[in-house]
């Protein structure tokens, strides 16, 4: 078979074969496909998925991504299996990977393979019987960030429910964003706020999946408040909350989602202690209404926000960080920086939890951004 131009990621040696295993667990190392070994790395492969969520910042590996060409090698069971009628030009334009979000599948096929769409969601089907449909996967588009969706075999319906580290959630790709590969650090976060009482808002909480992981994870009392700008997101974050909290002690999580702008809403919230920003592409206006609310109503009182940004390998992004804290005229008491994971040869994503007041930040580096 002719070689595929394939997104991989390089690891080093040494730790090679733990990412591997990570790799597969998560569904993100790309069946067929044999890893390369090069000088002092070895080269991964990844899905399309992973590469596009290693884009966005939602899957965390420390390593240089690049694509490489690559053979692949016919795995049993695999769905195109079922499909090996086909012309060896089409069988070698087949997708060799996909998404399994509860009873959906969504799948890129190629515009070549397009009259073909729905003899690859029956094959789908047939190799995951538990499948109710299976889409086309456009992308994510809009301000809301929904995926375009067309479905290729089955009722039509994307809405469905998932299980993420013990947690039920309801879920519609085609109304609003998700990405099961968020689920790693959506736990870290959690386990991090566990013993953190208080108000907590999440300024993009999405359908809700860190909220409701850190009301599974809590150990307090604590009242957790969302804010997101997408009404559909909206409706599945409250019956998210609704289902994790029902089991959880009578009044150790109050909770609340709120639709509309989110630094419009904020100034009317109680004054949180803790401020989570998701957002991979754009945090600073998020940041900037944060810190300015908390001047302005809570000089002085303790304060953790949770922030993501880009940055260099190796190197944070101090730089966009001081700007931002100067615009609000805020200085923190403490910063924690964490590498999370390769973005690109040369930049990463970057997480800092800002404390302000007397708290102390993991990884503190006192009075410096």
């Amino acid at each position: 078979m002719r070689p595929h131009d394939v997104p991989m990621v390089g690891i080093v040696r040494a730790q090679a074969e733990e990412v591997r295993l990570w790799l597969r667990r998560d569904g993100a190392l790309l069946a067929g496909a044999s890893p390369q070994a090069d000088g002092e790395r070895v080269w991964l492969p990844l899905t399309e998925e992973a590469a596009a969520a290693i884009d966005e910042g939602s899957l965390r590996i420390q390593g240089p991504v690049e694509r490489r060409a690559v053979r692949f090698h016919r795995q049993q069971g695999s769905y195109r299996d079922l499909l090996q009628d086909l012309p060896v030009e089409q069988q070698e334009q087949l997708p060799v990977s996909y998404d399994l979000l509860g009873t959906i599948a969504l799948v890129k096929v190629p515009e070549e393979l397009e009259p073909l769409g729905q003899r690859i969601g029956d094959a789908l089907h047939r190799q995951h019987p538990r499948l109710t449909a299976v889409f086309h996967d456009g992308g994510v588009h809009g301000p809301f960030r929904i995926r375009s969706l067309e479905a290729l075999w089955g009722d039509g319906r994307s809405a469905t429910v998932i299980h993420e580290h013990g947690a039920t959630l309801r879920i519609d790709p085609a109304v609003a964003y998700f990405s099961p590969r968020r689920s790693t650090e959506r736990q870290h976060v959690a386990a991090e706020l566990s013993t953190v009482s208080g108000t907590l808002v999440d300024l993009t909480c999405g359908v809700g999946p860190s909220l409701v992981a850190i009301a599974r994870a809590s150990v307090v009392s604590k009242r957790l408040i969302g804010v997101d700008y997408n009404p559909a997101a909206v409706a599945l974050a409250r019956r998210n909350l609704a289902t994790a909290t029902s089991s959880l002690p009578h009044g150790q999580v109050a909770w609340e989602v709120h639709q509309g702008d989110s630094t419009l809403i904020l100034p009317a919230l109680p004054i949180p202690q803790v401020v989570l920003i998701n957002h991979p592409t754009d945090p600073g206006p998020l940041l900037h209404a944060a810190l300015r609310d908390h001047s302005v109503r809570a000089a002085g009182r303790p304060l953790r926000v949770v922030v993501y940004h880009l940055g260099d390998n190796g190197a944070p992004p101090r730089q966009w960080l001081e700007g931002a804290l100067a615009a609000a005229g805020c200085t923190p008491s403490a910063v924690g920086w964490r590498q999370l994971h390769a973005y690109s040869p040369s930049t990463c994503l970057w997480g800092a939890t800002l404390a302000f007041g007397a708290i102390a930040a993991a990884e503190e580096e006192p009075g410096r951004p």
